[in-house]
């Protein structure tokens, strides 16, 4: 009984880390929806109090800078904007990932870069942007869309191979 309850153990806690994998990914998705109704960044000193900048606005900023302007895009905010654009499409589909992320470690090597590289370039260019500046003060939305990217990122670091307990071997074939 020892022996079969030590071969189930893999078994039990390699799944429980998927579904607990999985859960993040929806917690994530869940927060990246709340991250377009909050405000994220809000503009002090304004003589109107409805200057803030919700999530969805970074939609409309990254069309009109990107497509209308892009001659006055600079560097940080292509990085910001690319980083931005890789999560999304991570937290979007991440949750539908997971069995082709339990079976092959290339694409979770991938994914997981992926998503450390977007949330860290995103993050160091956004974070001093509004610490430095008096003016702008990071909202909800803001630190949501960053819980978004970081239990994106342990979610993909949750996911674990299903390995089984008996490999089938083929027996030494020895010259006759």
């Amino acid at each position: 009984m020892r022996d079969l309850l030590s071969c189930l153990m893999p078994f039990v806690s390699v799944h429980l880390m998927n579904r607990a994998a999985r859960v993040l990914f929806i917690v994530s998705l869940g927060c990246f929806v709340a991250f377009h109704f909050g405000s994220f960044y809000i503009l002090r000193n304004q003589p109107f109090p409805s200057q803030d900048f919700t999530g969805w606005n970074i939609w409309v900023a990254l069309v009109a800078d990107v497509f209308r302007h892009p001659s006055r895009v600079d560097a940080r905010t292509m990085i910001a904007y690319s980083g931005f654009l890789t999560c999304a499409l991570l937290l979007v589909s991440s949750p539908f990932l997971v069995p082709i992320l339990r079976s092959s470690r290339l694409a979770w090597w991938g994914c997981v870069l992926t998503s450390g590289i977007a949330m860290i370039g995103f993050g160091s260019v956004i974070i001093p942007q509004g610490t430095v500046s008096g003016d702008v003060v990071l909202g909800p939305g803001f630190y949501f869309l960053l819980a978004a990217m970081l239990l994106n990122f342990l979610g993909f670091l949750f996911i674990r191979r299903v390995i089984s307990p008996n490999p089938v071997i083929d027996p030494p074939r020895w010259p006759k």
